[in-house]
């Protein structure tokens, strides 16, 4: 627990690291990547790993004192600081009182201490309370920052850290880490990998949310009996599933061009195809055979797809957009 074997991905970031946690190390980083990135999970191996009596490449070794301390989250040399319950940003006062006079104190069980801030909620006071510290740390203090990025720090507290840059997982590391928290088989993660964009905590937080579940599972269906649904139903009952998730078409839309291009990739490869919204494999590929679907009509399907999109952004009538392209789509895949 805590240590880099449980960051999947961030090779980069952890190849710079180690010689550093190993060596000797600065006395200020900056960890900074999108929100959901894992910052928080990589600054606490950091930590672990710095405060261990004996670490290796994944960190701290898990057995020593001061390792066992902190994965029972009671090691009096870390000190994690976050907005308080019900709170927006960090005190001031705590920046005062936890950092900058606490430092000064003699580490009680490790050979320093590790400061842990979540920069994201300091203010501007709150940043100018850490100057001094930052640019004048005790020898037994390393002070380690996370943030979205720099543009909300002051240029004197990006300046005396050494900035760490985290970024987007793979699909397959998104797979990995939804199947190691979430328990998720991986039919079910492959749309969420390519839905979160490479960001860990947004694929958790899909991985909760059953209305998406539902949405896939529509757009499955849809692009299924696309070419022999009547237009009625076409019209009626398949645009109410739009409109009742209006506030979330572009997660729609993003499904639905998955599912475009899972068929594109039946039409070239029906064997080996990795697909991750079709789920009737066998059912699509005796429809593209019999309808003669080819690469090009998906092609142009994506292209009435990403009209829609413009169309609604641009505010033009939602009901008129998804008809039309509900229409324009089935033409696409009806080569009678």
């Amino acid at each position: 627990m805590g240590s880099f074997s449980s960051v999947i991905g961030q090779r980069t970031a952890k190849s710079r690291i180690r010689p550093l946690l190993l060596g000797n190390p600065e006395q200020a980083y900056l960890i900074t990547g999108p929100e959901g990135i894992g910052k928080r999970l990589f600054a606490t191996a950091m930590a672990k790993a710095l405060l261990c009596e004996a670490p290796n490449e994944d960190g701290g070794c898990g057995t020593c004192g001061p390792c066992r301390y902190f994965a029972e989250k009671t090691h009096p040399d870390f000190i994690h600081l976050s907005p308080q319950s019900g709170e927006k940003m960090i005190r001031v006062a705590s920046i005062r009182e936890r950092v900058v006079r606490d430092i000064f104190m003699f580490p009680q069980i490790s050979n320093r201490k590790i400061y842990l801030i979540e920069a994201d909620y300091l203010n501007e006071e709150g940043q100018n309370a850490l100057l001094k510290t930052l640019e004048e740390p005790p020898a037994k203090a390393i002070l380690i920052l996370t943030a979205a990025d720099t543009d909300r720090l002051l240029d004197t507290v990006v300046s005396r850290s050494v900035r760490i840059s985290l970024t987007p997982n793979t699909e397959r590391e998104i797979i990995k880490i939804l199947k190691n928290v979430k328990n998720t088989d991986e039919k079910d993660a492959l749309p969420i990998a390519s839905l979160s964009k490479g960001i860990p905590g947004l694929a958790l937080k899909m991985a909760d949310d059953e209305s998406l579940s539902e949405i896939i599972e529509k757009i499955a269906e849809l692009l299924n009996s696309l070419p022999h649904i009547s237009l009625s139903e076409l019209l009626t009952g398949q645009f109410s599933f739009f409109d009742k998730n209006k506030d979330r078409i572009n997660e729609v839309f993003a499904v639905m061009q998955m599912g475009l291009g899972d068929i594109a990739l039946l039409i070239t490869d029906q064997a080996t195809a990795f697909l991750r919204v079709i789920d009737k494999r066998d059912n699509m590929i005796r429809m593209i055979e019999r309808k003669k679907i080819n690469v090009k009509s998906v092609d142009r399907a994506s292209v009435h797809l990403a009209e829609a999109s413009r169309a609604i952004r641009s505010n033009y009538s939602f009901e008129t957009s998804i008809c039309s392209m509900l229409l324009s789509i089935r033409k696409e895949f009806c080569n009678d």
